[in-house]
């Protein structure tokens, strides 16, 4: 019996075939130094961003500012640091906040680039416009917690102190915290709709699938926003309410480019 391959049964690499196969460690080898990678770009980014940290601040104030200047204690309204080091603090969270923007772009491609060698070339060529849709949709949920969630949640609370008979005095550490902790949870749920597209395009889920799992994902998008927002129900329903309709735009966006027939 001659040992000679046939050519229909031997190994050929195909364009459109993935790239070869890699072991769980090499996996994990490669994701290692993604992480790293991430890492580097957000502290470089991080770091050049501290200079105008005073700047990044002073817009950080500006939903504190219009919620306080139409209250009686208007006059006075002002963030207090009321421990030693709470400005540094302050400044390498709010430096951190638009480093993280900076970076995400490179954060998006090398995530692209570790997932794309288990790819065939067509899947290649259709997920990395979804993973540059992901740049677009981080700010976009970033941009829109700003200036529509945001000041909702400042209103509520500054509103009700003041209906409690309480003198409101915010620190500007907890405030920071409470804004960067907001803006940066809002631009990872509006990934909702880019990650069902992306798994869709892979094949991995369907707009039917999505549908009969809504009741489950509704349960888990309120845990997530239980996980993600500061400690209180207001914060928690503003971001799962957006959350919500966001699965709703990833069923229609799914249902649009899964094939039909």
């Amino acid at each position: 019996m001659s040992d000679e391959v046939s050519p229909s049964r031997r190994s050929v690499r195909r364009d459109d075939s993935p790239q070869e196969v890699k072991s769980f460690g090499e996996h994990l080898e490669d994701l290692r130094w993604v992480l790293i990678k991430c890492i580097i770009a957000v502290v470089i980014a991080t770091g050049g961003c501290f200079y105008f940290a005073k700047d990044v601040v002073g817009i950080l104030q500006r939903p504190f500012l219009r919620v306080a200047a139409g209250s009686a204690e208007s006059q006075e309204a002002l963030l207090r640091a009321l421990r030693p080091a709470e400005t540094f603090v302050v400044g390498v969270k709010a430096a951190l906040l638009v480093g993280v923007l900076i970076a995400s772009p490179f954060v998006f491609y090398q995530l692209w680039l570790f997932v794309s060698p288990g790819l065939t070339r067509s899947e290649r060529r259709a997920s990395l416009p979804i993973f540059g849709m992901g740049v677009v949709f981080f700010f976009v949920g970033v941009v829109f917690a700003y200036f529509t969630v945001l000041p909702i949640c400042l209103k509520f609370f500054w509103n009700y102190t003041q209906y409690l008979g309480v003198r409101p005095e915010w620190t500007i550490g907890d405030y920071l915290s409470f804004v960067v902790l907001m803006l940066l949870s809002f631009g990872l749920a509006f990934e909702m709709p880019v990650a069902a597209a992306l798994l869709a395009k892979l094949g991995l889920v369907s707009s039917g699938w999505l549908a009969r799992q809504r009741k489950y994902a509704i349960f888990g998008i309120f845990v997530v926003a239980a996980i993600l927002t500061p400690p209180d129900v207001i914060s928690q329903l503003l971001l799962a309410g957006p959350m919500v309709g966001l699965y709703e735009i990833s069923i229609l966006t799914v249902r649009a480019i899964e094939p039909k027939g």
